[in-house]
C-alpha cells in the first residue's frame, strides 16, 4: 500500500466527480475543495487506487480507480464487497448508507457513504478528521485490497437548523426534524408517524395510505420556486410501520445562494397498471402532490461560511 499526495488527476472536467452527474460533487471540485491523493493497493497485476475524496459532514464520496480496463467487465461490476473503518473502528451502517455508482469509465467507481442511521441513534456523525481504511473485494482475486488515507471535512461551517415543523392529514403526521446545508449537499431529515390505514389508492395495495408514506418523494424548492436536483446518497433512512416512526433523509444539491426559505412538497409517483411508472410529455415521472403536507421552512439571514 502506498500513499502519495498527487497522482496527476485531471481537474479540467476529466475526473470522476465531474463526470458523475452529481451537482454537489461538481461544485466542490470547481471550488477546489476536493482532496486529491493516491492510496493504492495491488494484487495479481490489478491495482486499485483512491484518487479523490470529499466529505462535508453529511456524506462522503471517494473515487476508486483500477488500472485494468481490459477484463471485459467494468470495475463497478467486479466489486463484491466494501468494508470501511474510521480510526480503526468499523463503520456501523445499514445497506443503503453505502452506495456505489459508475465513475463514468469502465475502470472507475464513486463510493458514497451517508451515516444517517448512526446520526439518528447516537446523535454523532463521523469526526471532522479521521483515518479511513477501505477493504475492497474484487471478483476473481482472493486477497482483499486494503487502502488507507486521511479524510478531512470540507473547511466550511455548515448551516444547521432544527425546525421540527410538522403537518398532518387523516393518515400520517410528517415532521421536518433537521436541515443541514453544506457546500456539497443540502440534507433534510424527516420523520413520518402512522395514524390510520385509510384508502389504498396510493402506493402498494398491501398497505394503507399511512404506510404508503414509505414511498413518498419530496420536491425541494428555493425561494424563487426552483426545484433542487437530487444528489447521490439520498436513500438513507428506515421505513415506518404502525408502531415505528419512519425516517427519511432527503439529499439535494447545494443552493447557489442561501435562500430566505425553502419549500418541501411531498408527492407520490403516479403508477399505471401493474405498478408501471407513468411519465409526462417531457419524460419525467408524473407526480401526485399532497398539498396538506407541504411546508415552507424559513432560513433567515444565516449564511454558509
Amino acid at each position: 500500500m502506498q500513499l502519495a499526495s498527487n497522482w496527476g488527476i485531471s481537474t479540467a472536467g476529466g475526473s470522476a466527480f465531474m463526470r458523475a452527474g452529481d451537482l454537489g460533487l461538481q461544485k466542490v471540485e470547481e471550488a477546489g475543495l476536493v482532496t486529491k491523493m493516491a492510496a493504492s493497493s495491488t494484487h495479481n497485476g490489478t491495482q486499485l487506487r483512491i484518487s479523490q475524496v470529499a466529505y462535508d459532514g453529511v456524506r462522503m464520496a471517494l473515487t476508486l480507480e483500477s488500472n485494468r480496463e481490459d477484463l471485459g467487465t467494468t470495475l463497478h461490476e467486479r466489486i463484491e464487497d466494501i468494508t470501511l473503518w474510521c480510526n480503526g473502528k468499523p463503520f456501523q451502517f445499514d445497506g443503503p448508507s453505502l452506495i456505489t455508482n459508475s465513475g463514468g469509465t469502465s475502470g472507475s467507481v464513486i463510493v458514497y457513504y451517508t451515516d444517517l442511521e448512526r446520526m439518528y441513534s447516537t446523535g454523532k456523525g463521523l469526526p471532522d478528521q479521521f483515518k479511513l481504511t477501505a477493504e475492497i473485494q474484487i471478483t476473481g482475486i482472493k486477497q482483499p485490497f486494503k487502502l488507507e488515507l486521511p479524510v478531512q471535512k470540507i473547511p466550511s461551517k455548515n448551516l444547521v437548523l432544527t425546525p421540527r415543523m410538522e403537518k398532518s392529514n387523516d393518515f400520517t403526521r410528517l415532521v421536518v426534524e433537521k436541515l443541514e446545508m453544506t457546500p456539497m449537499s443540502t440534507m433534510i431529515l424527516t420523520k413520518t408517524h402512522y395514524i390510520s390505514s385509510g384508502p389504498t389508492t396510493y402506493g402498494s395495495e398491501a398497505y394503507g395510505y399511512g404506510l404508503a408514506m414509505n414511498t413518498l418523494g419530496y420536491a425541494v424548492l428555493d425561494d424563487e420556486g426552483q426545484e433542487q436536483q437530487w444528489v447521490t446518497g439520498d436513500s438513507g433512512g428506515r421505513p415506518g410501520t404502525k408502531t415505528r416512526t419512519g425516517i427519511h433523509q432527503i439529499l439535494v444539491a447545494p443552493f447557489e445562494k442561501t435562500p430566505k426559505f425553502i419549500t418541501i412538497k411531498p408527492y407520490f409517483n403516479v403508477t399505471g397498471p401493474g405498478g408501471k411508472p407513468v411519465y409526462d410529455e417531457q419524460g419525467n415521472s408524473k407526480r401526485t402532490y399532497l398539498p396538506e403536507l407541504e411546508m415552507k421552512i424559513p432560513i433567515g439571514e444565516n449564511k454558509l461560511k
